[in-house]
């Protein structure tokens, strides 16, 4: 195997890796946020919601929440579903946690209520409104995406997406490789010419010189190929 097919296997090896190393985290990451949001709008999660809601508007408080929580989950209504994705969407979270506008845990169904979730949790949280004021959060637990069955909607854009990711990362792996291509002639190409220059010189031309130029270690090379050369002759 030559140099330049050494250096261009090397190249696309890193290539490979990297572009399917991005195409995978992409791809994991959109289906991580579509699992999120299918769980967080389901209909489960919306009328526990709306019932949380009433809640806060019968009483103008959180206060007494953790003791009647319990019961508000299991009365929550069921809309009926639809379609393929009628498992994932209405399928009730596991556990969650309700907060109130700083973020601050005032009730869950597993454990008491403590601490505080970070600005980022707070951020993928469903809103709780009372009238027309952000009054609380609804947060249901990390294990509940993951627990969703996806509808065929879900599954034709993940589908979509996956081809999509597929051919941008093949059109990337050919336009880095013809890059790297180039560069690599442009590095072994010098290399060839000092490479025929000695070959010559082997055979008893003591005139052949590496017409290399250049700032670079090839190029030093070549001057000191040539200036071996020289004091050869």
């Amino acid at each position: 195997m030559s140099l330049y097919q050494k250096g261009l296997l090397a190249f696309a090896l890193v290539i490979l890796i990297a572009v399917g190393t991005v195409s995978l985290l992409v791809g994991r990451q959109t289906e991580t946020e579509l699992r999120h949001y299918a769980a967080l709008y389901s209909n489960k999660t919306q009328n526990l919601a709306a019932a949380l809601s009433r809640y806060y508007a019968e009483r103008g408080s959180w206060e007494g929440l953790p003791a009647a929580l319990p019961a508000l989950a299991q009365t929550t209504p069921q809309h009926g579903n639809q379609g393929a994705s009628s498992e994932g969407r209405g399928r009730p979270p596991d556990d969650f946690q309700v907060l109130d506008t700083e973020g601050n845990v005032i009730a869950q169904l597993d454990g008491d209520p403590q601490g505080r979730v970070s600005a980022s949790e707070l951020a993928r949280a469903l809103p709780l409104v009372s009238g027309e004021e952000t009054v609380g959060y609804l947060l249901p637990e990390q294990t509940a995406a993951s627990a969703v069955v996806l509808g065929e909607p879900e599954q034709r854009f993940l589908e979509r997406l996956r081809a999509a990711l597929a051919a941008g990362a093949l059109a990337a792996f050919v336009a880095a490789l013809l890059v790297g291509g180039l560069l690599m002639r442009g590095i072994v190409a010098p290399v060839r010419r000092l490479t025929q220059a000695a070959e010559n010189i082997a055979t008893g031309d003591l005139r052949a010189r590496a017409p290399v130029g250049g700032r670079d270690e090839i190029g030093r090379l070549g001057r000191a190929f040539n200036s071996m050369a020289e004091s050869l002759e």
